[in-house]
């Protein structure tokens, strides 16, 4: 598998790894089947087994160091069909362990902010961030007295 320029260098192995990484802890945890998931994702991008070193960085990943926006600068991907093709690998990496989170999508849209990829380029990826202040109002309690829905009759 190609993305970016054809053939991948360790460094832009390096970069596609963090943010693949970045996307497993956007929601705080890192869960197995994420971790899972980028290691398949990486041996595919080099069409077979993960180097020692690449291993290493993904069991070494920390977080709370973690540069977004220096290591979307240096990622190498010029063409925004490359860019595409990169978030969705975010994509599956945070759909890995079936809980959506809206920081999951928050990430990948700022991964595709900082990319340059405008809101038409990213047309028809999974990832939808909605506001919570743009949510309605829960719906009313049951047998609330402020409730025009009183469920205690029946």
């Amino acid at each position: 598998m190609t993305l970016g320029h054809g053939i991948l260098n360790a460094t832009d192995m390096e970069h596609i790894a963090d943010l693949l990484m970045g996307a497993a802890f956007a929601d705080g945890e890192l869960d197995g089947s994420e971790s899972t998931t980028v290691r398949e994702i990486l041996a595919g991008l080099l069409d077979g087994e993960l180097p020692s070193w690449l291993t290493e960085r993904v069991d070494n990943f920390d977080p709370a160091s973690f540069d977004l926006e220096a290591t979307c600068k240096r990622a190498d991907l010029p063409q925004p069909k490359d860019k595409r093709a990169l978030l969705a690998l975010l994509v599956k990496v945070i759909e890995a362990d079936e809980i959506e989170d809206l920081d999951e999508g928050a990430y990948v849209q700022k991964v595709a902010k900082l990319m340059g990829l405008s809101a038409a380029e990213m047309k028809g990826l999974a990832v939808e961030v909605v506001s919570v202040n743009s949510l309605s109002a829960p719906p009313p309690v049951p047998n609330d007295p402020a409730s025009k829905f009183d469920r205690s009759e029946g």
